[in-house]
């Protein structure tokens, strides 16, 4: 994808509405004070969540059907675009959306709310925060790739639901 493409791209998504602002925050387990989201909140991240798989789906070659092959080309897509835009936080809750829907699917997790920020639980014990992780690859690059973060949650959320499995002696 040219390098003009890709900021066109950015550049429409970060048209898209959002219900929220966020900063990025070094909670990456949660914490026990959790709270419902609004109808409203929950049906902008669904609506930023299709503008994604439609705009980049029909330019990516990839299923972006909330695909790990999505998730690891938008991985791709940050790094691409990261360094011409110069705020990423509009299209972090956009790309976010993408992200945290993609994982909510997988991992049959719930969208919540935690301490001011929207969050997805999947466990009581086990939440994780889309769009810090997106906000923090535009600011640091691929150290805080998504894809790494969309892989290793699904691992550790799995040896977390197996060791909830075992019955206690």
């Amino acid at each position: 994808m040219s390098c003009l493409r890709a900021a066109l791209i950015a550049a429409s998504l970060l048209l898209l509405p959002s219900a929220w602002a966020q900063s990025p925050s070094n909670n990456a387990r949660g914490s026990s004070r959790m709270a419902s989201i609004t109808p409203a909140q929950i049906a902008s991240i669904e609506a930023n969540a299709k503008s994604v798989q439609d705009r980049l789906g029909a330019i990516s070659g990839v299923d972006f059907n909330f695909t790990p092959e999505s998730v690891k080309w938008l991985d791709g897509y940050i790094e691409r675009t990261r360094s011409k835009i110069p705020d990423a936080s509009g299209i972090s809750q956009v790309l976010g959306s993408y992200l945290g829907e993609a994982m909510r699917r997988k991992y049959d997790c719930t969208w919540v709310g935690n301490e001011g920020q929207v969050a997805l639980q999947c466990e009581p014990e086990f939440v994780v925060f889309p769009f810090n992780k997106v906000a923090k690859q535009f600011a640091n690059g691929g150290e805080d790739s998504i894809f790494s973060f969309y892989e290793t949650a699904g691992i550790l959320l799995a040896e977390h639901r197996a060791k909830k499995a075992v019955p206690k002696k």
